[in-house]
């Protein structure tokens, strides 16, 4: 049977937390843009026309999933946040054992 071992390493998830933080703001941001290129080339389309009900309709249902991602992904970012202090916070009663 083999050992089992926990490395951490503060950095790494210093580092993994900006990353999920960053992708959460980079999905906004790239909704955002695609909003205003998409309302550019449509603003002269009727709001009656079905065409542009169906638009309307997607863009909901494309807002509604982006906040739902990127809620799941500020989550994350928050659980791996209370990891790493709870990792931390692990190690310096380790050490304290250790003395």
């Amino acid at each position: 049977m083999s050992e089992r071992t926990f490395k951490y390493s503060e950095s790494s998830l210093v580092d993994l937390v900006a990353m999920v933080e960053n992708m959460s703001a980079n999905v906004k941001d790239l909704l955002s843009t695609a909003r205003k290129k998409t309302e550019g080339q449509i603003e002269g389309w009727s709001r009656e026309s079905s065409s542009r009900q169906a638009q309307i309709a997607f863009d909901q249902r494309l807002g509604n999933r982006t906040e739902s991602l990127t809620q799941a992904l500020d989550e994350a970012a928050n659980a791996l946040s209370d990891i790493k202090d709870l990792a931390h916070n692990t190690e310096v009663r380790n050490v304290a054992v250790m003395d």
